[in-house]
């Protein structure tokens, strides 16, 4: 019996240390990749990470929370209708430091001094999706001369608090604790990998508000196409390793909680909002808020897969209808 116990223990010792193994492999492939796929400038308040895909109308990308540059790989098929993205990882986030601009006001001012230092003296297209708002509507009530339309993506627009389902859960404590964080990114990223339909129903838990007969089943209709897979996995990356992210989504957090009401009566530009009435993460009323404070803003509001609307059907409608806007206000 106890060459069994010493046995059973051995075993654990090796399995521990080729998971420590894989996981330290895992973290070090994903932050020679990002290094790879991105470059660094120096502007007035410190140096910005940023990344800048396609040719065409230029569209800056304010990525979503926990996120970073690699969100704009989300909008690839925008660089194949025709159009360049510009995305920095915003303060906090992978190589930017969360000391060049510690308010979303300053992250405005910082964004435009980058096009600048960049030399694109257009007027560009503004898209925000999710934790992105703040700094778009910034960037669009600060410098509206640089600015020629806006897009909102279920995106934050107010005083914005996560709600106590998502601070409790598994996935929850993966974006908002700093306990286990890492750890638990990286199993989340290798169970996508594996398992892809039923991460994706745990991300639908938490970022929709659909039962749990109506999560299975999208899971599977969303999840039998392979394009949808990728995007999944592609996803997983994108806020991987969580502790070159955590920075930024822990300031974001701080300042949303504290927004106060933006005058967004005062923006002019032409604006598209985009929301999912199911969105289980930024609430319904964000979306709607800008809808009805921006003078002839258009509003499409759908149910889809709720937070995460860029997949299945609804994603590729939304993908037809911002690209058609986007013809309309930014060629």
């Amino acid at each position: 019996m106890a060459h069994l116990f010493l046995l059973i223990a051995l075993l654990a010792v090796l399995l521990g240390l080729a998971g420590w193994i894989h996981f330290k492999y895992w973290k070090s492939h994903l932050v020679r990749k990002l290094i790879a796929g991105s470059k660094l400038i120096r502007l007035s308040s410190g140096e910005v990470e940023y990344a800048i895909r396609g040719e065409g109308p230029i569209l800056f990308i304010s990525h979503a929370g926990a996120t970073g540059y690699d969100n704009l790989y989300t909008y690839e098929y925008l660089v194949k209708s025709g159009f360049k993205l510009v995305c920095p990882s915003k303060p906090g986030y992978l190589r930017t430091k969360m000391e060049v601009a510690d308010t979303f006001e300053k992250q405005a001012d910082l964004f435009v001094e980058l096009l600048d230092q960049l030399g694109i003296t257009e007027k560009v297209g503004v898209l925000a999706l999710s934790m992105g708002g703040p700094v778009a509507l910034q960037m669009a009530l600060r410098h509206p001369d640089r600015i020629r339309c806006l897009v909102m993506q279920d995106a934050v627009s107010k005083e914005y608090h996560p709600n106590k389902e998502s601070e409790t859960s598994l996935l929850g404590k993966m974006f908002l604790s700093p306990v286990g964080r890492e750890a638990i990114g990286y199993l989340m990223d290798v169970s996508t990998q594996l398992w892809p339909k039923s991460i994706f129903a745990a991300y639908l838990k938490e970022e929709s508000k659909y039962n749990a007969e109506q999560i299975r089943q999208l899971s599977e209709e969303v999840m039998a196409d392979e394009a949808n897979v990728e995007k999944l996995k592609q996803f997983s990356r994108q806020i991987s390793p969580m502790s070159l992210r955590c920075p930024g989504t822990d300031l974001e957090m701080a300042l949303s909680a504290k927004i106060p009401r933006y005058p967004l009566e005062q923006i002019t530009v032409p604006t598209l909002v985009t929301h999912s009435r199911v969105d289980n993460d930024v609430p319904f009323d964000h979306g709607d808020f800008v809808a009805q404070s921006i003078q002839g803003a258009e509003w499409i509001s759908f149910d889809g897969c709720g937070h995460l609307f860029w997949f299945g059907a609804e994603g590729e409608k939304l993908q037809a209808q911002l690209i058609e806007f986007l013809n309309r206000n930014l060629r």
